[in-house]
């Protein structure tokens, strides 16, 4: 067994106090989401780059099905994330858009693909290399949400080269080793202006003088990702 470096990780939802391991040892987290069916979630790519961030993994965002809407209504979001210097792909595994844009990105390294379940992480997998053949389930029609396909995360050699982990569709993505007096720490936008607020033990929230309510104002910071900020302190424990 080999030592454990970087790691994707949540806190187990059963047992206080306890870590769930979901893959280790990689080189970067390719965080799926689907522009829609399921519906596409801004913020669980935010705790997913949070999450890389903290493990120092590199981390690519993915919105596929692409193929169901029209680009231009996600691009905002994918402009906010290049900006922050995360490469960020249309794909559509049903017709392979965007997967020469991919591939490169994976070649030689090792990847854990992540998100929700029913946004395609085994499709694009199966499009990427389709004698793999993996099983892959249709959207729920009664909740419009994702069915569990993959029960566990497995690891799979890509024939150009690397590793590629599926796992398990996640509905609730909690972090770990991150307060809320660090949280900010976790935004580059954010971190851009330390020190420049009012008080040093600024927050970010209601006081006076900062700097940071200012940047989303003028449009420095992107107002979905300050909402992220928000929601995710509101949910932290300390």
């Amino acid at each position: 067994m080999l030592p454990r470096k970087q790691y994707l990780a949540r806190p187990d939802l059963l047992v206080k106090n306890k870590v769930q391991i979901i893959a280790a040892n990689l080189d970067q987290l390719v965080i799926v989401s689907s522009t829609k069916e399921p519906q596409f979630k801004p913020g669980l790519v935010d705790r997913f780059l949070i999450s890389a961030k903290s493990e120092e993994l590199e981390a690519i965002v993915v919105i596929n099905k692409i193929d169901l809407t029209n680009q231009t209504e996600f691009q905002a979001y994918a402009d906010a994330w290049s900006s922050l210097g995360y490469h960020t792909l249309f794909t559509s595994a049903k017709t392979g858009y965007g997967m020469n844009e991919l591939i490169p990105y994976l070649k030689t390294k090792s990847s854990v693909l992540a998100g929700h379940s029913g946004v395609g992480k085994t499709s694009l997998i199966n499009a990427i290399q389709p004698s793999l053949n993996l099983n892959t389930r249709e959207i729920s029609r009664s909740t419009g949400k994702g069915v569990h396909a993959t029960a566990s995360v497995v690891m799979f050699p890509l024939d150009f080269g690397g590793w590629i982990a599926d796992t398990p569709g996640i509905k609730v993505f909690g972090l770990t080793g991150i307060n809320k007096a660090n949280l900010c720490q976790y935004f580059p936008e954010m971190t851009k202006h330390d020190g420049e607020c009012k008080f040093n033990n600024c927050l970010h929230l209601s006081e006076p003088g900062c700097v940071i309510k200012k940047a989303v104002k003028t449009g420095d910071i992107h107002e979905f990702r300050y909402l992220s900020y928000k929601r995710i302190f509101e949910q932290l424990n300390d």
